[in-house]
């Protein structure tokens, strides 16, 4: 029934004028909901068709740290430790993570979403730019892909930026 019911609000938004990929994207992660569903497609489809630079910006963030983490067998009680982060890079896109996870719940519009993950920007090209994640050091490595999990899952709830082309 719920599937049901979901191909059909994807029918409805699409003929409404929302881009498929705009609808998918949002119903993977908020298809129980008809009306956050319908609300958060219609903004994630004007910035789609607008060209929005925070959507680029929040797809180029996120794109890299989901491709790393994308059927890796991670545990479910991986946690970043502070503690452990060793290059000031490391540091740096952690501290900003903390930061953009304070602006996106449950609750949060793509509009505070794309914000929040472009924040992560020069952040994240300088984490890239200077840390080798898979480092020889077991316990390096987990927390460096406990990190880049962290960011990846950021939109979760939100949107699934994989339906969307280009990511």
């Amino acid at each position: 029934c719920l599937e049901y019911m979901t191909r059909r609000l994807e029918q409805y938004l699409v003929d409404s004028g929302c881009g498929v990929e705009a609808v998918r994207a949002v119903l993977a992660e908020r298809g129980g909901d008809p009306a956050v569903a319908a609300e958060t497609a219609k903004a994630l489809d004007a910035a789609v068709a607008g060209g929005s630079k925070e959507l680029k910006a929040a797809m180029t963030v996120l794109a890299r740290p989901t491709r790393l983490v994308r059927g890796k067998e991670l545990p479910d009680d991986l946690e970043v430790k502070k503690e452990s982060l060793v290059e000031a890079e490391e540091v740096a896109l952690y501290e900003a993570y903390v930061a953009a996870r304070e602006k996106v719940g449950a609750e949060a519009s793509v509009g505070d979403l794309l914000s929040a993950a472009a924040s992560l920007s020069e952040a994240s090209e300088a984490f890239f730019d200077k840390v080798f994640v898979m480092a020889e050091e077991p316990e390096l490595r987990r927390n460096r892909m406990s990190l880049l999990n962290a960011i990846a899952t950021l939109p979760k709830g939100i949107v699934d930026f994989t339906e969307l082309p280009g990511f």
